[in-house]
């Protein structure tokens, strides 16, 4: 399945919203430098849908705030 993200670097919490079924807001404690944040939002996004870390892939957007992943359900 994918899904597009509007990730958040350095949030107060770590946090997964969702906007539609398709869309999700999520907010990281990780800063953005040295992919760091990309890291945290798949660990993030794998822990909300219940799969391994291995299983959440990033297709798009790696320097931007708007993200594409692909999640293996």
């Amino acid at each position: 399945m994918r899904i597009t993200c509007h990730v958040t670097p350095k949030a107060k919490a770590n946090r997964v919203t969702p906007v539609n079924s398709r869309r999700f807001r999520v907010a990281t404690t990780a800063p953005a430098d040295n992919n760091k944040a990309n890291i945290a939002t798949e660990k993030l996004l794998a822990q909300y849908f219940g799969v391994k870390r291995s299983e959440v892939f990033l297709l798009s957007g790696r320097t931007s705030r708007m993200k594409v992943f692909e999640v293996l359900l």
